[in-house]
């Protein structure tokens, strides 16, 4: 070819990509100069219909340009979810969904676009939140969540954190979602223009939730300082009617309702029927349906929840059910139902089949069909279901003891009417029923935390994780005791601060253990397969039994099981018995010295109508595990005499233990303790011996612990060696913990009560003094047994559900298999004695009930002791809880090492009868 013919074909080349070139360039431009003809629409200080219709078509002509250049930049990715924002602005949900799909789909793997592909699931997943789409919400908030656990530097944190808390409130989380809106509000940044109005809204969702707490006083304190907020005076005024309704203040709230404006939205629909539970409660039933129907109208034209509808056909109902149309409130029962579920309306669901149930039961009442009364039981059981659906979905235990204690009354309910279709049927089947209503009501967060240790054990979890959670569980503990300690009011705020961060921080590591296989499983318990009570059964030893009394308003039901069979009973429970359970348990915590014990008459009466039962049902089988309820577990059973002769005990004919649910049993090996190294049984006795450091603490020396603090295959702490750090770096590794020290416990907040170890420093109780919240989460997956041998160890504050939140609990709640602690302040020699030969039992290898009731034996028929010491209110305050050893189980030893052991023991009971010998002067009891 020639020269000039190559050279004119190369400038015509290079002409040719000039011009595309040019053209790329122009349309790049032009595509530009769209963006920010839209951004100027779109930010505009006063955004009309109009300008959101031109921003909405600038960006979508700058798609269209971009598309022409072949590239999709930033802006074209921003132009996507900006157009999806303006649409859901304009509750235009559905039309907002491709937006933000398309901006995720197309951000997906970019380097440069990490922001875009996270505000793109931040906003798909609160526009899924307002079109009452729940589950796609979720999903997409807990994605947008797992992008910000990778990048710090995303912005709108504190939407994410509005919206995941909303979410928990959905979900009937009010602890939950407080924690939640507390943290977007520390996320708030007081230098954008927007801080005052979103703030506001923050704080009003924040007192929502203190109402729903039932902190009313915290909530209107909120809402009176928000009321000057223009932006936010409506809901104000519709959140403090319902705070006042909610404390049946119905005047008060209809006052604040009328001053509300109504709206076409749905925060319109839920005040037209709280505005209806006024009228309701009131007895005025044609106001009551008129706002009924008019929240039906106005939720219908708005294309509203299905919550919403659920709720106005319950309301319908109620009304329905007070004008005596008990059939005609199931019709509209029915039709709430058709549109509710699980994860649309929860909470709707639960309270529309409670219902259902109730009106059953009187339909029953009415007419006496056992047809009746088995669809209520049927429904009962389906409202009990929910209910553990919505608490499984709780990832904090503050929320699941509030909810117990919200909820109580249904479980009652429900217990109640399946021990009258038991009684009525006499089949044993409807024994699963009862025991399911039982179970989900006992030992649910203790149980919830044991499995998921479990599964962190057995499962592929990475040690980073294990690693991150157990720091932020130690930093929740140290800035909760931190919080409760504080009296300066600005420090409390701090410490309260990193305490929702911390709090928060756990919820989201929570969300990662979620999606590890088996997780759900471990989580989920046994509840679900009806064959909880017959699988005991076949497990259980033949000379076990276990005895479990459920607390009703006024009577007892009690559910007695054997290897062989089981049986359901009430038990009478009006003001008179309570009183004597009251009465009893006051006696023994009497040591003052000259008084007489005087809870013998209580005591027999209390066996005759609570013992006597079971005793008729299981009284062959020696070893009983009791599973108590409400005031019975301030009881000590083995305190309760049999006969009318004296010192005739239960101790003295049945060897007891403690648990909390048969659940926990089930699941719960009992310790084993036929065997351990020289290293694996570990004693702490920090105020053993007398120096400047405890007596500058202003407690009393326990001399008598050096006796506790002696036996074979022991490791023993004293005094400074028994320092909190020491604890800490040794717990894990032993197989029997025994402290012998201080305690205290708080009947009235389990954040009060403490067991203290050697003061370092004397003048930091926070160096030396562990808190409930401290035990909880330590690791003790390894420990057989822990030996509490402290005061109020086993006392603590009485929660629904979970029994008194003692440190006994809180070291089964860390992993060990049983504890024994002490139910009240102790006389320390008597402590000493029964610890003593607790040891000594344990060492030949017997069950800790056998061994415990041994030593309380040996103390009653000890002649070395004064009589009047053998009341019990000295020797019954230690009590076992945690797993049952079948009665059958004996240990296997050589003779040669038996005769060693006993002639230890012959050698070691001469030293410790020295203790009783004479006139004996009681000893200064432990302060704790």
């Amino acid at each position: 070819m020639p020269v000039k013919a190559i050279s004119t074909f190369s400038v015509l080349l290079l002409l040719t990509f000039w011009i595309a070139f040019s053209q790329d360039a122009d349309r790049l431009a032009r595509a530009a100069r769209l963006f920010d003809l839209a951004e100027r629409q779109y930010n505009s200080e006063a955004p009309t219909p109009a300008s959101d219709s031109l921003a909405l078509r600038y960006y979508k002509e700058t798609i269209a340009a971009y598309l022409e250049t072949g590239d999709l930049p930033v802006n074209a990715i921003n132009s996507f979810i900006r157009r999806g924002n303006i649409l859901q602005g304009q509750r235009k949900y559905g039309e907002a969904i491709p937006e933000y799909h398309t901006a995720i789909r197309l951000s997906r793997g970019k380097k440069d676009m990490p922001q875009q592909f996270y505000l793109a699931h931040l906003y798909l997943g609160t526009n899924y939140y307002y079109s009452f789409k729940i589950d796609s919400a979720r999903y997409y908030l807990e994605a947008a969540s797992d992008l910000v656990s990778t990048n710090a530097g995303l912005p709108e944190q504190d939407v994410l954190f509005n919206s995941l808390g909303a979410l928990y409130l959905q979900s009937a989380n009010y602890e939950q979602a407080r924690n939640y809106f507390s943290k977007a509000l520390l996320l708030l940044d007081p230098s954008v223009p927007e801080y005052r109005e979103t703030s506001s809204g923050f704080l009003n969702n924040i007192a929502y939730c203190m109402m729903l707490l039932d902190d009313h006083q915290g909530a209107f304190s909120i809402y009176h300082n928000l009321l000057a907020d223009p932006y936010l005076r409506n809901r104000v005024m519709q959140n403090i009617g319902h705070t006042h309704f909610d404390q049946g203040n119905y005047d008060s709230a209809m006052f604040y309702f009328k001053r509300v404006t109504p709206r076409d939205n749905s925060a319109t629909v839920r005040m037209l029927q709280e505005m209806a539970r006024v009228n309701i409660a009131a007895r005025q039933f044609p106001s009551a349906l008129q706002l009924i129907d008019s929240s039906i109208s106005l939720n219908r034209r708005i294309n509203g929840a299905a919550r919403d509808y659920g709720v106005a056909q319950l309301l319908k109902a109620v009304v329905a059910r007070e004008l005596g149309g008990a059939g005609k409130a199931l019709n509209f029962i029915e039709e709430g139902l058709s549109g509710v579920n699980e994860i649309n309306a929860p909470v709707t669901l639960f309270e529309l089949l409670e219902l259902k149930a109730d009106l059953l039961v009187e339909q029953f009442n009415a007419m006496g069909s056992v047809a009746l009364l088995q669809e209520s039981v049927k429904n009962y059981i389906a409202a009990i279901r929910v209910a553990n659906f919505i608490r499984s979905n709780f990832d904090n235990d503050e929320a699941k003891l509030f909810f117990n204690r919200d909820q109580r009354a249904i479980y009652q309910r429900a217990a109640f009417t399946v021990y009258r279709l038991f009684e009525k049927t006499k089949d044993k089947n409807i024994l699963e029923e009862y025991l399911f209503v039982e179970e989900s009501l006992k030992g649910n967060v203790l149980g919830d935390n044991l499995r998921k240790n479990r599964f962190r054990m057995a499962s592929t979890v990475e040690p980073g994780l294990l690693k991150q959670e157990n720091e932020l569980k130690q930093s929740l503990a140290y800035y909760t005791t931190l919080v409760n300690a504080a009296s300066d009011t600005a420090l409390k705020h701090e410490l309260e601060q990193e305490r929702v961060n911390a709090v928060v921080a756990l919820s989201r590591l929570q969300k990662k253990f979620e999606k590890y296989p088996g997780y759900k499983l471990y989580s989920s318990g046994n509840l679900q397969d009806g064959h909880l009570l017959s699988g005991m059964m076949k497990s259980m030893g033949k000379d076990n039994a276990i005895i479990s009394y459920l607390a009703l308003d006024s009577l007892f039901l009690c559910l007695a099981v054997s290897h062989e069979s089981a049986g359901l009973f009430k038990i009478d429970g009006d003001s008179l018995v309570k009183h004597e359970i009251r009465q009893f348990v006051s006696a023994l915590h009497d040591r003052k010295e000259g008084s007489r014990y005087n809870g013998y008459q209580y005591g027999k009466s209390i066996y005759q109508k609570l013992v006597d039962p079971a005793w008729q049902f299981c009284g062959k089988q020696k070893r009983w595990t009791i599973i108590t309820d409400g005031i019975l577990h301030y009881i000590p059973f083995e305190a309760i005499p049999v006969s009318g002769d004296p010192g005739d005990y239960l101790v003295k004919h049945k060897e007891l233990g403690y648990h909390y649910s048969f659940s926990l049993l089930n699941s719960n090996k009992a310790p084993q303790l036929l065997s351990f190294s020289d290293s694996s049984w570990k004693t702490l006795a920090p105020f053993a011996i007398r120096d400047s450091n405890i007596m500058r603490t202003g407690l009393p020396v326990l001399s008598f612990s050096n006796e506790e603090a002696t036996g074979k295959d022991m490791v023993v702490f004293k005094g400074a060696a028994a320092a909190k750090n020491i604890f800490l770096s040794q717990a894990h590794s032993a197989r029997v913990l025994h402290i012998a020290t201080h305690a205290t416990a708080n009947e009235d907040s389990p954040n009060g009560a403490w067991i203290n170890f050697y003061p370092t420093n004397p003048d930091s109780v926070m160096g030396y003094r562990m808190f409930l919240q401290e035990v909880y989460p330590l690791n003790l997956q390894h420990t057989e047994l822990v030996i509490l041998s402290a005061c109020e160890t086993a006392m603590g504050e009485l929660s629904v559900g979970e029994g008194l939140l003692s440190l006994s609990r809180g070291f089964l709640y860390a992993g060990a298999k049983g504890v024994v602690a002490s139910l009240w302040l102790s006389e320390d020699k008597v402590t000493a004695y029964l610890i003593s030969h607790l040891h000594r039992e344990l060492e030949k290898g017997k069950p800790v009930e056998l061994a415990l009731q041994s030593a309380k034996i040996a103390f009653l028929e000890d002649e070395s002791v004064p009589a009047s010491f053998k009341s019990p209110n000295y020797w019954s305050h230690l009590v076992y809880i945690g797993g049952a050893t079948p009665a059958d189980q004996r240990p296997s030893r050589h003779w040669l090492i038996a005769g060693v052991v006993l002639l230890v023991s012959a050698i070691a009971l001469v030293v410790l009868r020295r203790l009783f010998r004479g006139r004996y002067v009681p000893g200064r009891p432990q302060q704790g």
